[in-house]
Formats: C-alpha cells, structure tokens, sequence
C-alpha cells in the first residue's frame, strides 16, 4: 500500500498548493479557491500530475479571470 498512500499524499498536495495559489495570486478566499478548484476538475480543465503532486491546467486561458470568475459560488 506504501505507493498508493504517495499517491494519495500527492493528490492533497497538488489540491492545497492549488488553492494557496489561487489565493495568494488573486485574492481569493479559502472556499472561493476551493470552489474553483472544484469546478475545474469537474470540468477536466485541470490535470494531476500524480509523479510530482502538481496540477497544470490544459490550457492557459483557464487562468485568465473570466475563466475562474467563482466569486458567487
């Protein structure tokens, strides 16, 4: 089980660190940021690079304001 518990501890990892950038970029609030992290891996804009615990989005328009506009969630 010792490769699936990495795993799953990268997984939370690229989630908090997706957030705190979020946050610290554009001001967002903690359920604002987990919001829009939410929304973007229910739509697949966001992919999980597992090997390094990271999320990378498919496209960099996504980080454009209209495309994380999540202020009334």
């Amino acid at each position: 089980m010792g490769m699936l518990d990495d795993v799953c501890q990268r997984m939370e990892n690229a989630a908090i660190e997706f957030v705190q950038s979020l946050r610290e970029q554009f001001g967002y609030t903690e359920e604002e940021a987990e919001h829009i992290l939410n929304l973007y891996r229910r739509e697949h804009v966001i992919k999980l690079q597992a090997g390094i615990g990271r999320y990378r989005l498919v496209h960099g328009m996504f980080w454009e304001r209209e495309h994380r506009n999540a202020r009334n969630p």
